[in-house]
């Protein structure tokens, strides 16, 4: 087997990478068959011994697979079965209503989740409304003054215009949405 070594990290050149990607597939697959077999012998026990086998097993299948998906990366992306097969799965799971893959366990935030989903959704539909009703760039200047926390120079340095010119489309966007019926629903809505 043949390393070229780098500063940072260790190459294997393609030929390596698939021979050896080859043997851990094997190891693999045969580790596999005899977890299956033993699958069931192990699920039904009680016996404390037997279940941190049953966990050192399954660690072990886990920790192969890794290894086998961190030697994919070594290889032509046609010959990388599975890490497609991960990437399949991780999608089908976050598209599956069933499933909390992909969210965020709201409880992290703290006490005021609500407040946060309230803001959110609020936020959502005033940059709707600003996106129907204002310029392009009275909706640029309006989104980094309110939710970009920039000042009106950052804003008139950003966008190459004098800083009177952000405060006159600051200005000419509160007013337009003021005046929208689309701005008067949505206060009804919300009070």
């Amino acid at each position: 087997m043949r390393i070229i070594e780098d500063s940072t990290f260790v190459k294997l050149d393609e030929f390596d990478a698939e021979k050896l990607y080859k043997e851990y597939v094997d190891i693999y697959k045969k580790y596999c068959k005899f977890v299956n077999k033993t699958r069931i012998e192990l699920l039904n026990t009680k016996d404390k011994e037997k279940i941190s086998y049953r966990r050192m097993v399954y660690d072990t299948q886990k920790e192969l697979l890794e290894n086998i998906i961190y030697l994919e990366r070594y290889l032509p992306y046609s010959k990388r079965y599975y890490t497609k097969k991960q990437n399949k799965e991780i999608q089908r799971l976050t598209f599956d209503k069933k499933s909390n893959v992909g969210f965020i366990p709201l409880e992290i935030y703290g006490d005021n989740v609500e407040e946060i989903v309230k803001n959110k959704i609020l936020k959502d539909e005033m940059l709707t409304i600003m996106k129907t009703l204002l310029s392009n760039k009275q909706y640029s200047c309006t989104y980094m003054y309110f939710w970009g926390n920039m000042t009106q120079q950052e804003i008139a340095e950003k966008l190459g215009i004098n800083q009177s010119n952000v405060a006159r489309n600051i200005e000419n966007a509160i007013n337009k949405i003021r005046e929208s019926e689309y701005f008067l629903s949505f206060l009804e809505n919300i009070l």
